[in-house]
């Protein structure tokens, strides 16, 4: 989010890379971590908690990489080859 800030091209790019590929290692990681736990004698089943979880880092990483596409697409638009 904090490349939200910055402007230039390579940073919209560079800031949508981000969203995308650190939301998706994040629910990799997350979804192993939870298999070995489920996988255990002593798991206490928490499925709405990992759910919510899920969801909210999808609705982030989407509302970054919008913000990131549109940003690069405005300073696309406003290239002197489109005027």
């Amino acid at each position: 989010m904090p490349l939200l800030f910055v402007d230039g091209w390579g940073w919209h790019v560079l800031g949508w890379a981000v969203a995308t590929f650190g939301a998706a290692a994040l629910l990799i990681l997350a979804t192993l971590a939870d298999t070995r736990r489920r996988a255990s004698a002593w798991y206490l089943g928490r499925d709405g908690l990992v759910r919510a979880l899920r969801l909210g880092t999808v609705v982030l990483a989407l509302l970054a990489a919008g913000a990131h596409a549109w940003l690069f697409a405005d300073w696309f638009s406003r290239l002197e080859v489109f005027a």
